[in-house]
């Protein structure tokens, strides 16, 4: 059976099939992973016919699957990449200033998320010491610059 002779109900079933047996498609097998996507899913290979054989499909990202079927279209350019969300962060993001307790500078962060995965605190406890809930945060007092 042709690819485009298969029911949607057969498609799904082989889709499920692949998913339980080998589990979800974890890694793109054409970027390995590079564009920033989340979503993987299993792709018929080229020139190949839907069947219960592992070695039929590939497993791609979101855009390589676009990309491998030939779509040109729109919905590959709304698709926000690591490039994208990182442009929209900067755009997004305040600078804020590190101190130690005697309120010497020690670093300049380009936001908060940044700040507290480096120093290994929430970012609510840095939020709250921003806003002067708390006096610190991790051990060091911040503003926003």
């Amino acid at each position: 059976m042709k690819c485009n002779e298969i029911s949607k109900k057969e498609y799904d079933k082989i889709h499920r099939w692949l998913r339980r047996v080998y589990g979800h498609a974890k890694i793109c097998e054409i970027c390995k992973g590079l564009k920033g996507n989340k979503r993987y899913e299993y792709a018929l290979k080229r020139e190949g016919m839907y069947c219960y054989d592992r070695s039929s499909y590939l497993t791609l990202c979101r855009i390589c699957h676009l990309e491998y079927d030939g779509i040109k279209t729109n919905i590959l350019h709304k698709l926000r990449t690591i490039e994208t969300m990182e442009k929209i962060h900067k755009a997004k993001c305040q600078p804020i200033a590190q101190y130690d307790r005697n309120m010497n500078f020690i670093k300049q962060w380009r936001s908060q998320t940044e700040a507290a995965k480096a120093i290994g605190i929430s970012k609510t406890t840095l939020h709250e010491s921003l806003s002067g809930q708390i006096p610190t945060a991790g051990g060091f007092k911040w503003s926003r610059i």
